[in-house]
């Protein structure tokens, strides 16, 4: 499988850690969180077989192209825009939460729009950059911090303050149901290979999933998930992790480098998932964008051969991150966010029955 690939789904994964994922499934910790999880990845691991595999027969191709080619054209509008609309908000949710996780632990008196701004237009390069560049600079991006990312969780996996008889509690509910917001929740964060939509036009050799693919996918996706949810609980109590907003930030305050030039593990952590989280949001709006573009795209926007066309949309994301994200309470955001992952299921149906329209198109096409 190309290695680009594995980087989408890492990143997916590591980025939600911090997000309103862990906060969503410690809610329903007593309602079916742990089986919830248990469910997601496998159907996880399962969209992540059938979306490779669908575009595997297409290489060099996007999923845009692939519907001008191969479905109605009264379809590809409202497909296209309902797909970018679930990116651009994915983006939007992540601008939020660190800007209200900034707002409270690191610069308090600072304005939000200031913070808002400062994030915006540094994705803003991000999403202007080509498809090609992109793709290198996640490459070198996670090169550089999966190894800091595996330390620290390996810190607070090894530290002397982790409790794992909370972790045992947590897990002697293995025997409820699993709930249906939970599993939307914990869904989220493995199915980072959907930005194949677009990517996949410079993946050129063929994409394939076999049995040992599936395998490290669902290796690297339980150890993520069962750190996101399990690991919180260790260190701040099974019956009071439900009570708050931001259960991996009390987590990380929770862990000292007795030996390290900064000795607070919280300015380290949240550095290092930040940087993470500004390039899945890039990677995100970059999609969004590049959907946006195949519904609209005008030539008068074509100026001396410049085409300004991206900067419309970039307009469009600005305006609404300042409307929403400098104004969201951290209440606001966590019920956004809990409907947005709750409409994951649709998103993902969607997108699985696009591809099978243009498998029966292409059939058709010879």
């Amino acid at each position: 499988m190309n290695r680009f690939l594995y980087y989408f789904i890492i990143l997916n994964l590591i980025a939600n850690i911090v997000v309103e994922v862990p906060k969503i499934l410690m809610d329903f910790s007593e309602r079916g969180a742990v089986t919830s999880i248990a469910l997601a990845l496998i159907i996880g691991v399962a969209l992540n077989w059938m979306i490779i595999n669908a575009f595997k027969p297409y290489p060099g191709r996007s999923l845009p192209e692939l519907l001008q080619l191969y479905t109605p054209k009264w379809l590809n509008k409202p497909v296209l825009l309902y797909l970018s609309a679930n990116w651009f908000i994915a983006g939007l949710l992540s601008i939020s939460t660190f800007t209200l996780l900034l707002k409270r632990f690191l610069t308090p008196e600072m304005s939000s729009y200031i913070i808002v701004s400062s994030f915006v237009f540094l994705v803003s390069y991000g999403i202007l950059m080509k498809t090609n560049s992109l793709l290198n600079s996640l490459e070198i991006i996670l090169i550089l911090n999966i190894p800091i990312v595996l330390f620290l969780i390996a810190k607070v996996y090894f530290d002397q303050s982790m409790d794992w008889d909370y972790v045992k509690v947590a897990l002697t509910y293995v025997n409820n149901w699993p709930n249906y917001s939970a599993v939307a929740a914990a869904l989220y964060p493995m199915i980072g290979i959907v930005n194949i939509v677009i990517f996949n036009k410079y993946l050129i050799t063929k994409v394939n999933m076999g049995l040992k693919q599936l395998l490290i996918i669902f290796l690297i996706g339980g150890l993520t998930l069962f750190t996101t949810y399990f690991i919180p609980m260790g260190y701040i109590g099974f019956g009071l992790s439900d009570k708050l907003q931001y259960p991996w930030i009390l987590t990380s305050d929770s862990v000292r480098l007795k030996y390290g030039l900064i000795e607070r593990f919280i300015f380290i952590f949240l550095l290092i998932f930040l940087s993470l989280s500004f390039l899945n949001i890039t990677i995100h709006w970059h999609v969004a964008q590049k959907l946006l573009e195949a519904v609209y795209r005008t030539k008068k926007l074509i100026i001396k051969g410049k085409d300004l066309n991206p900067y419309l949309w970039i307009i469009l994301f600005w305006g609404i991150t300042f409307i929403v994200a400098g104004r969201m309470t951290e209440y606001q955001l966590f019920l956004v966010g809990k409907y947005f992952f709750n409409q994951m299921p649709l998103f993902t149906a969607v997108l699985i029955a696009s591809l099978l329209l243009i498998k029966r198109g292409a059939k058709k096409h010879g």
